[in-house]
């Protein structure tokens, strides 16, 4: 062995730190949900670019990893005009987007958040509906009562 003891040691030291940093793995738990940004990004894409087509919320199973869309605020029959990826946002548990869309007949945009979760089938959410489905919340009809 050539060096000292202390000329060794940073070499030690830092083939331990390139071992461990290697040995971290996949992420665990519901992180390993989220998609890579790029992926997210053209996710939000596609849904956009299918609503401005005409479509309503739906699995787009034309690309692969296929592309489900969950968005009940969208207004029934109407067509988005245009729309911008403002950019990449803070999300728990998921990739989130902040969106400018201006829905046909409309001038002023309107702000829109979506959040992408999965691997394949990747999960395009509007914010407010994925907080509804993680909480476990959902629109409740009025209670039927018997008659007598």
């Amino acid at each position: 062995m050539s060096g000292t003891r202390e000329e060794r040691l940073p070499r030690g030291s830092a083939l331990i730190l390139i071992l461990m940093c290697g040995c971290q793995g996949e992420p665990e738990g519901f992180a390993r949900y989220v998609p890579a940004p790029s992926s997210a990004r053209r996710a939000v894409e596609m849904a956009l670019e299918d609503w401005r087509a005409g479509n309503p919320p739906r699995a787009i199973e034309s690309v692969a990893p296929q592309v489900c869309v969950v968005d009940s605020l969208r207004p029934a029959g109407r067509r988005l005009e245009r729309f911008e990826i403002v950019g990449e946002v803070p999300a728990d548990n998921a990739r989130g987007f902040v969106v400018r869309v201006v829905l046909e007949g409309e001038d002023t945009p309107q702000r829109a958040r979506f959040l992408v979760v999965g691997i394949d089938p990747l999960w395009v959410y509007r914010q407010e509906d994925y907080e509804s489905f993680s909480h476990w919340m959902h629109a409740m009809g009025e209670e039927k009562t018997a008659e007598k």
